[in-house]
């Protein structure tokens, strides 16, 4: 016998409100729904993307992840965030395919884009952060990093072009439970990898990207290495430096020797040697 699950009143109306041909518009009304039906309408809409003002509609203070990387990353819609106070997760990566698809480029403009001091403060505003991702915001500096709660624990930092070892250096000391953390495509040299590995973090690591950044040599990663494995094991797991020109089979010769005797964890590794 085969049973039928007859949906809610609810779900068949929440259904009904995010049809792309219901054509909805988020106006001010929507600010007065009590946050159990904000939550699963906001999370259809985002994938959509929403404005600043659109996103403001469907928030409420009790909002613990949040993902916008479907939408134009822009200071009005940061400022929307600004009710948000016990954030866990935030999805800020910006994706460069999206930008190139958004129609409305003159919106984008006169909106205008965040800067580091309005990521910084939104970051302090919630302590209790564990991922953050920020992948290619321009706007994220080393004052950023600097904000970060010890609560961390994974951070994507690729592609953000400003943050450099001092930036590095803080967040080693700032975030010592950190998992995962991609530095693709930074400023990062020898020096910011070298006190990664001296850090606490370096017990808890699993997931290191490094591809791209273009100031890295042997001695980075080897001091890298040696800082995570310093006890004689270790949990990491995955280890990306492709793309970094400065780097040669000096690297190679030292990630076999710490897969020999520390690296039992390692599951994925991408590397280029010049």
């Amino acid at each position: 016998m085969s049973y039928y699950s007859i949906p809610s009143l609810l779900s068949l109306s929440l259904d009904s409100l995010t049809k792309p041909s219901s054509n909805l518009t988020l106006t001010e009304e929507f600010t007065i729904l009590p946050p159990n039906l904000k939550d699963p309408l906001r999370k259809v809409f985002l994938k959509r993307g929403l404005s600043g003002s659109q996103l403001s509609t469907l928030l409420h203070p009790k909002v613990t992840e949040l993902d916008l990387s479907d939408s134009l990353m822009t200071a009005e819609l940061l400022t929307a965030l600004n009710c948000c106070k016990h954030l866990r997760k935030l999805n800020l990566n910006t994706s460069f395919v999206y930008l190139k698809k958004t129609q409305d480029k003159s919106q984008a403009v006169k909106a205008g884009p965040p800067d580091s001091t309005q990521v910084a403060e939104l970051i302090s505003k919630n302590c209790y952060l564990a991922i953050l991702y920020m992948r290619n915001m321009t706007c994220v500096t080393d004052s950023v990093i600097s904000c970060l709660p010890p609560s961390v624990t994974h951070l994507d930092l690729g592609g953000c072009g400003a943050v450099t070892d001092c930036g590095v250096e803080q967040l080693a000391n700032l975030c010592p439970r950190l998992v995962s953390l991609s530095l693709a495509r930074t400023r990062v040299t020898d020096k910011g990898l070298a006190k990664m590995g001296e850090g606490e973090s370096g017990k808890t690591m699993k997931e290191v990207r490094l591809d791209g950044c273009r100031d890295i040599t042997d001695r980075g990663i080897e001091d890298l290495l040696a800082g995570i494995g310093r006890n004689g094991s270790s949990v990491l797991e995955i280890l990306i430096f492709h793309k970094c020109p400065k780097v040669t089979d000096r690297s190679r010769q030292v990630l076999e020797e710490f897969l020999m005797e520390a690296g039992g964890a390692v599951r994925q590794l991408t590397w280029t040697v010049y």
